[in-house]
């Protein structure tokens, strides 16, 4: 959060315990403390704690407790959002392999052949030599090569 921001927040958790008198390094490890989390939850987190502490002092370890529990609930659900499902993974790669596939097998069997013999005088000390005409009995990087030799770059070339 900025100084603006800070100094509302500062503010507003003072207002919350009045008979609170900290010092100027107190103030200054608080700032350090909570000047780095979002504005909106150092004022959540401040009400809360105020709701959940009897004290009239408060600590600098129950915000950052309870600003770290939240912190890590909004991750857990990040991450429970962006989970990849392997079985759909798996289909999008194969889909992408046979559409590969199929562009080379339409590709004309000179323009093939041509793209094949460039590709493997260039990495044929890295790659397989094919042992079929056919690119559905290659191996994947021959086969990725040559779609790249033809077709240029493309990020499902498998």
């Amino acid at each position: 959060m900025n100084i603006t921001e800070w100094k509302i927040c500062w503010g507003r958790i003072k207002k919350r315990y009045p008979k609170w008198q900290p010092t100027d390094v107190e103030v200054e490890d608080w700032c350090i403390a909570l000047s780095v989390y979002d504005s909106d939850m150092v004022e959540d987190v401040s009400r809360f704690v105020r709701q959940q502490y009897t004290s009239q002092i408060p600590t600098i370890k129950w915000f950052i407790l309870e600003i770290e529990k939240r912190l890590k609930k909004l991750r857990e659900v990040t991450l429970d959002k962006n989970k990849i499902d392997p079985d759909a993974e798996w289909e999008e790669h194969q889909k992408a392999k046979e559409e590969v596939i199929k562009r080379l097998e339409n590709t004309s069997i000179d323009e093939l052949r041509a793209a094949t013999v460039e590709v493997l005088k260039e990495f044929g000390h890295l790659i397989t030599k094919p042992t079929s005409a056919n690119p559905r009995e290659w191996k994947p990087t021959l086969r990725a090569m040559v779609y790249i030799k033809l077709y240029g770059e493309s990020e499902n070339v498998t």
